[in-house]
């Protein structure tokens, strides 16, 4: 869980809802201390509420694209925040992560540089194609973004 991110999106709640009219709530955490944990209602972030819910709802550090997918489905993301550590020399499991976001219909935002570097013509235009299922994206206007920061 990247608490940094938490922590700001916590200290600029009320700028967000009334300057943007964005409300949020963390979904799902994937970590592999804390496994992976979703509630379409909502997490506390609170780590000891976390831990006290991983062994009901985690399959432990399986970060295959297909447990990617489950788990998107059960948070029922919009949003997917990656900040995986990765191979250098592949961009994985960040790159099959950013693309099961996309596939699933969420937006994807990472800081990490692997995805850039081996996959970042393929994530843009997957997310300009939009979502092949369509129903999430539709909602969106039809097109899901790959955003990244931190990269040069």
């Amino acid at each position: 869980m990247n608490r940094t991110l938490v922590q700001l999106l916590g200290d600029r709640e009320q700028e967000l809802r009334d300057r943007y009219g964005i409300a949020w709530r963390i979904t799902g955490i994937a970590s592999r201390r804390l496994g992976w944990i979703a509630d379409p209602n909502g997490l506390n972030t609170d780590s000891r509420v976390a831990r006290a819910l991983l062994p009901a709802t985690t399959s432990g550090d399986d970060s295959k694209p297909e447990h990617v997918r489950s788990w998107l489905d059960a948070a029922q993301a919009d949003v997917l925040f990656e900040a995986t550590s990765l191979n250098v020399e592949t961009g994985q499991p960040a790159i099959d992560h950013i693309r099961a976001a996309l596939n699933h219909g969420a937006h994807a935002i990472t800081a990490i540089k692997g995805p850039i570097v081996h996959a970042y013509r393929e994530l843009r235009d997957l997310a300009a194609a939009g979502c092949p299922t369509l129903s999430r994206s539709l909602r969106r206007g039809g097109h899901t973004r790959f955003l990244f920061e931190s990269t040069v």
